[in-house]
């Protein structure tokens, strides 16, 4: 079967934060639809800024991506707070003479800033712990003003912290995410260059609406994520999300693949598998896990919570027949 007959599709971007870092280790191309690659994002590429300018305070590029997200700084004023910089002989003085020598509504910027820098130096100063402080700070307010969908961008910086976990220091971690940039430019010039490599598919569930593909993986269907969790609180969201489930799992034209982590976001790192996975009928599917055979629709955390499960061989009665779908092959 060719790369281009296979497809990787989740519910929301920021779940293949790892799968892409995982293809780039492993040199195997593909084509990201549905939005932009994750460390091609805005709000990624400015934490990615703090974290490089907090490694390497005489980083000129990471100042300016920096700054200019700042109110009242822009390329002029830049240019010259990155001068007072260079030339002063510790930060604690530089950043006092930059206070000094700015007009007032860069001086408001400016403090914003120092603010973010301020949250930076009291976290534990791991990759991990920058970028939630960075995600903490006024960041936050920032991407609140910027963007309608900021929400989302928060939870892509949540992935990116949970990523930087297992990073020795931050030095490794800058060293992958700067890998993790260049691939993403080198599949573009070559995409521009009229380039014909076979490359699997990465997309978004409502990207791939209509599309079909020999071997579909549906990643991160787990409680919490799919059905996402404001969708279900929210009138008739259940339903739709249980709508674009189904059209997830009518991808696949020969070979469908289900799969959820037992990791989540950071506030979340035993999440189980989502109720879809236990509308469908086992018979349908071949379990496997290579931890612990046979847990595709075992929660881990039920032990500790006390769960009891019905047995097959009874009734479920909260089980509604009518919201349940994939119960034979003639439905299909």
């Amino acid at each position: 079967m060719s790369a281009t007959n296979i497809a990787v599709l989740f519910r929301a971007a920021f779940h293949s934060q790892a799968l892409e870092i995982e293809l780039t280790r492993r040199g195997i191309s593909y084509d990201y639809r549905g939005g932009v690659r994750f460390f091609e994002r805005a709000h990624i590429k400015d934490v990615l800024g703090f974290l490089r300018l907090f490694n390497n305070p005489r980083d000129a590029i990471a100042w300016t991506r920096v700054l200019n997200l700042q109110t009242g700084i822009g390329a002029v004023s830049a240019e010259k707070i990155v001068g007072i910089l260079r030339e002063a002989t510790d930060s604690e003085t530089g950043f006092q003479t930059v206070s000094e020598s700015l007009p007032a509504r860069a001086a408001v910027g400016w403090n914003d800033f120092v603010q973010i820098w301020q949250k930076m130096k009291q976290s534990d100063q791991t990759a991990s712990g920058l970028i939630l402080a960075v995600a903490g700070s006024r960041y936050s307010e920032y991407l609140e003003a910027q963007y309608p969908d900021y929400a989302e961008r928060i939870q892509d910086l949540e992935q990116l912290g949970l990523f930087a976990l297992r990073a020795p220091d931050l030095a490794r971690f800058l060293a992958e995410a700067t890998m993790q940039e260049n691939h993403n430019r080198v599949d573009t010039s070559l995409a521009g260059s009229g380039d014909d490599k076979e490359k699997i598919v990465l997309s978004t569930i409502h990207q791939a609406k209509g599309l079909e593909w020999e071997a579909v993986f549906i990643i991160n269907i787990a409680a919490g994520q799919f059905p996402n969790d404001r969708a279900s609180v929210s009138a008739g969201g259940l339903e739709e999300e249980r709508r674009l489930f189904y059209v997830a799992i009518t991808r696949a034209k020969k070979y469908l693949y289900l799969s959820y982590p037992l990791t989540g976001n950071m506030s979340s790192y035993l999440q189980g598998p989502s109720r879809f996975l236990t509308e469908m009928d086992r018979a349908l599917i071949s379990e496997n896990n290579v931890s612990f055979p046979g847990a595709v629709f075992t929660d881990p955390s039920d032990a500790v919570d006390d769960i009891q499960y019905v047995p097959e061989d009874e009734p479920f009665p909260s089980r509604n027949p009518k919201r349940s779908f994939l119960k034979s092959i003639d439905e299909l």
